[in-house]
């Protein structure tokens, strides 16, 4: 029986970077939301911050889809990490949730849903990092800092919270195992 932890938080909150350390500890794939959204978003001229077209994340959730139902066929007993981006009362956020939620199912794969959070002036200094712009990550200060106080994302109702806040910034080495990233 596999294990989809999904690792839920605002863009700069370390998803990815909490994603790389557990899948050492916990021999899993990691499935990053932006390997599935950048496919579709590098079509695109966008600056960053400007609202992205209407319609535009159809096209992700397909190519979404398509990686979970590969994992459902080829490696329903593997181990795999998601990261998502999301906002409570955001219909979006919910599908895509739900296609993790569904996909773990048919696999009767334990679902581990963890909302990470960040203090809003660290996750204000990620964000503004221009290399996210080259991964097209979100640079939008101003929407994360109303992210942070604004909407939460819970989903699940055994949802647990961890507190990004003391990541290592941006390091050269990977932390040993005796040092905490939490």
């Amino acid at each position: 029986m596999g294990v989809r932890i999904v690792l839920i938080g605002f863009p700069g909150v370390g998803k990815l970077t909490i994603a790389k350390e557990l899948s050492a500890m916990v021999s899993a794939k990691i499935v990053d939301n932006h390997w599935v959204n950048n496919p579709i978003l590098r079509l695109l001229d966008e600056d960053g911050t400007a609202p992205l077209p209407k319609g535009i994340w159809e096209f992700t959730g397909r190519v979404r889809q398509t990686v979970l139902d590969a994992i459902t066929a080829y490696a329903p007993s593997a181990n795999f990490i998601f990261t998502h981006a999301g906002l409570e009362g955001d219909e979006r956020s919910l599908r895509t949730f739900q296609q993790v939620a569904g996909a773990a199912e048919a696999c009767d794969a334990v679902l581990v849903p963890v909302r990470l959070l960040c203090d809003e002036e660290e996750l204000a200094r990620r964000v503004s990092n221009p290399e996210r712009r080259q991964r097209l990550k979100s640079t939008d200060v101003a929407a994360s800092r109303i992210a942070v106080g604004g909407r939460g994302f819970s989903i699940h109702s055994t949802q647990t919270h961890w507190c990004s806040t003391s990541l290592p910034h941006h390091r050269e080495k990977r932390p040993s195992r005796s040092e905490s990233i939490f």
